[in-house]
Formats: structure tokens, C-alpha cells, sequence
């Protein structure tokens, strides 16, 4: 029997069957939860196990040698020339690709 929560009524008399059923139907629903709580712990420990690959293969693959990004040198003149804004364009890009990868 499910678990009542209007059961007792206030002033009834104690039945021995009736407190029994509510007892038991507590004890269905507990068990109940251990066995979901018991599913959820086997969900993180395999999510885990999952966090724990993914975290080794980006340090496996960041592992590599480590390229130098060269400063950008020289001056600017102002206004800049367009051969001066393409050569720190590309070293941009190259620093925002290696990131990428990091």
C-alpha cells in the first residue's frame, strides 16, 4: 500500500493495520529513493570516469612543443601603411591559432 499522509485522522483511534500500511508504504518509497540514488551515483561516476579521458587526452594533446610567437617589431608611422597593419594582422592570427590549440 502507497504511503497516505492524510492517514491517521487527527482523533482516530489507532489501527494496528492501518499504521502498518502507512509504515510499510514509507518504507516502499525510501527504498525506492536509495535504489534512484543508487542510479545517480553510478551516472557521476561514470560521467567521471568520462571527465577524467577527456581531461587526458587535452593534456596529451597539448603536450607538444612549444612555438615562440615573435614580437610584433618595428614602428608604426602614422598614418600606418597597409604592408605594417597586414604584418600584425598575421601575427595575430598566428598567436589566436596557437591559443586555439592550447
Amino acid at each position: 500500500m502507497a504511503f497516505d499522509p492524510t492517514k491517521p485522522v487527527a482523533g482516530a483511534e489507532i489501527d494496528a493495520n492501518e499504521l502498518r500500511d502507512q509504515y510499510n508504504g514509507l518504507n516502499d518509497t525510501i527504498t525506492a529513493q536509495q535504489a534512484q540514488i543508487a542510479d545517480l551515483q553510478d551516472q557521476v561516476a561514470a560521467l567521471a570516469v568520462q571527465l577524467a579521458t577527456v581531461n587526458a587526452t587535452i593534456v596529451a594533446n597539448s603536450a607538444g612543443p612549444v612555438t615562440m610567437v615573435n614580437p610584433v617589431s618595428g614602428s608604426v608611422s602614422n598614418p600606418p601603411k597597409q604592408v605594417e597593419v597586414e604584418d600584425i594582422q598575421v601575427t595575430l592570427n598566428y598567436l589566436i591559432q596557437k591559443l586555439q590549440r592550447a
